[in-house]
C-alpha cells in the first residue's frame, strides 16, 4: 500500500466508524424513542419501561469495562462486527416478545451485546487511521451519537402509524446490511492500513501488536482525576438522559402535547446538540485543554436554564423546548468532546485508551440507569417539581466537583 492508497483507506475506515456508531446508536435508542408509544398503548407502565431501559444500561455499563480491556488487547474490529450482528439480532427479535419480563430479558441481553462498540471505536481512532487524519476524526466522531439518536426519534415518529414494532424491524434490517459492509471494508482497507501504519506512520502502539494495557497504573490514574471524570460522566448522563427522556412525557402530561409532537420536539432538541460541539472545543482551547475547568464553566452556564423548568406552568412550550435545547447541547458536548474523547486520548501512550473510554462510558451508562428507572419511579412517587429540583442539584454538583478537582487534574496534565 502506498501513501495515496493509505490516505484513501484511512478516510474509508473513519467513514465506516462514523456510520457504524451512528446506526448502532439509532438501534440502542430505539426503546427510548418508542417508549412514549409503548406506554400510551398500555403495554407497560412508566416504572416498567424505566426498568427495562435500566437493565440495559446496567448490563451495558458492566460490559463497557470489559470491552475497554478487550479492545486494548485484541482486534477492536472483531468487537465491532460482533456488536453490529448482535444488535441486528436483538432488534429483529424484540418486537415479537410480549410482556414485561420477556422484554426485560431481551433488552438486557442487548446491553451485553453492545459492550465493545465504543471502546473499540476509540482504540481504532487512536491507532488505526493516519496521524494526519486524527484531529479531524476526533472532531467529527462527536456527531454520530447525536445523529443516531435524532434518527431514532425521527424513525419512531415516521413509523408510528405502523406501530412501535416497525421501528425495531427497520433497525434490524439496517444493522444486518451494515455488518456485512463493515467486514468488507475492514478486509479491503482496515487490515492493509494497519500494515502501512506499522511501517510508515508509526505511533507507540498498533492494534493487534500492542503490549498489554498498563493496568498497573489504574490506581494512579483514578487517584489523579480519572475517578472524578467517571463520576462526572455518571452525573452528566443522569441529567442529560433524564431531560431528554422524561421532558417529552412531562409535556404530554402537563401541557397536553400530542405524542407525535413531543417526539418532534425531542428531534429538534437533539439536532441542536450539533451546535454545542464547536463552542465546547473553543472553550476547551480557552482553558488550555484543561477538561476539568471546561466542565465547571459549561455547567455553570447550564444551571439557570435547568432552573427555568420550575416555572413550566407559566411559560409556553416553545420556551421549554429552547431551554432544553441549550441544556442538552451543553451536556452532550461535555460528554462527547471532553469526557469521551479529550480525556480518553490522554491515556493513549499507556495503551489505556480503550480502558479509560470504557470506564468513562460505564459511568455514563450507570447515569442512564438512574435517569431512566430512578426518575420513572420518582416521578410516579413525588411528581415533577421535586424531580426538577434534583436536576438542578446535579448541575450544581458537576460545577462544584470540577472546581474542587481542577488542581489535581492540572497537575496530572503537566506531569504527563
Amino acid at each position: 500500500m502506498n501513501y495515496n492508497k493509505a490516505r484513501k483507506s484511512s478516510t474509508i475506515v473513519f467513514i465506516f466508524l462514523w456510520v457504524t456508531y451512528c446506526l448502532t446508536t439509532m438501534s440502542k435508542m430505539a426503546f427510548s424513542s418508542a417508549m412514549p408509544s409503548i406506554i400510551n398503548d398500555g403495554l407497560l407502565t412508566k416504572s416498567q419501561a424505566g426498568a427495562i431501559s435500566s437493565v440495559y444500561w446496567v448490563v451495558y455499563s458492566l460490559g463497557q469495562v470489559c470491552g475497554g480491556f478487550i479492545a486494548d488487547k485484541f482486534k477492536p474490529e472483531k468487537l465491532i462486527v460482533l456488536g453490529i450482528f448482535g444488535t441486528a439480532s436483538v432488534c429483529a427479535v424484540f418486537p415479537f416478545v410480549g410482556g414485561f419480563i420477556p422484554m426485560l430479558v431481551v433488552w438486557g441481553l442487548f446491553g451485553f451485546i453492545q459492550f465493545g462498540l465504543w471502546p473499540a471505536t476509540v482504540v481504532i481512532l487512536s491507532k488505526g487511521i493516519l496521524k494526519e487524519h486524527m484531529e479531524k476524526a476526533h472532531h467529527y466522531i462527536t456527531f454520530p451519537y447525536c445523529v443516531g439518536t435524532a434518527l431514532s426519534y425521527a424513525f419512531a415518529s415516521a413509523l408510528s402509524k405502523f406501530g412501535w414494532q416497525a421501528l425495531f424491524i427497520v433497525n434490524a434490517a439496517i444493522d444486518l446490511v451494515l455488518a456485512i459492509l463493515f467486514i468488507i471494508a475492514y478486509l479491503r482497507h482496515g487490515k492493509p492500513l494497519y500494515e502501512y501504519i506499522d511501517k510508515y506512520d508509526f505511533r507507540e502502539v498498533v492494534s493487534g501488536k500492542a503490549p498489554k494495557s498498563d493496568i498497573k497504573n489504574i490506581g494512579h490514574f483514578l487517584k489523579n482525576g480519572l475517578a472524578v471524570m467517571i463520576m462526572i460522566s455518571l452525573v452528566r448522563a443522569t441529567l442529560s438522559t433524564g431531560l431528554t427522556t422524561w421532558v417529552p412525557t412531562m409535556l404530554i402530561e402537563t401541557k397536553g402535547v400530542a405524542t407525535t409532537l413531543s417526539l418532534i420536539f425531542t428531534i429538534l432538541v437533539l439536532i441542536s446538540n450539533f451546535f454545542g460541539i464547536y463552542p465546547a472545543e473553543k472553550i476547551l482551547a480557552y482553558h488550555k485543554g484543561n477538561e476539568m475547568k471546561t466542565l465547571a464553566a459549561m455547567y455553570a452556564v447550564a444551571f439557570p436554564f435547568i432552573s427555568l423548568l420550575l416555572l413550566r406552568n407559566f411559560i409556553p412550550v416553545a420556551v421549554i423546548v429552547i431551554m432544553l435545547m441549550i441544556v442538552t447541547t451543553i451536556s452532550y458536548s461535555c460528554g462527547s468532546v471532553i469526557l469521551s474523547q479529550s480525556v480518553s486520548y490522554r491515556y493513549t501512550k499507556y495503551n489505556f485508551t480503550g480502558t479509560s473510554a470504557g470506564l468513562i462510558n460505564a459511568g455514563a451508562a450507570l447515569g442512564n440507569v438512574i435517569s431512566i428507572f430512578g426518575y420513572g419511579v420518582l416521578i410516579d412517587s413525588v411528581g415533577w417539581t421535586k424531580t426538577i429540583i434534583i436536576w438542578i442539584c446535579l448541575a450544581a454538583f458537576v460545577v462544584i466537583t470540577a472546581l474542587l478537582s481542577k488542581k489535581t487534574w492540572t497537575r496530572f496534565i503537566e506531569e504527563n
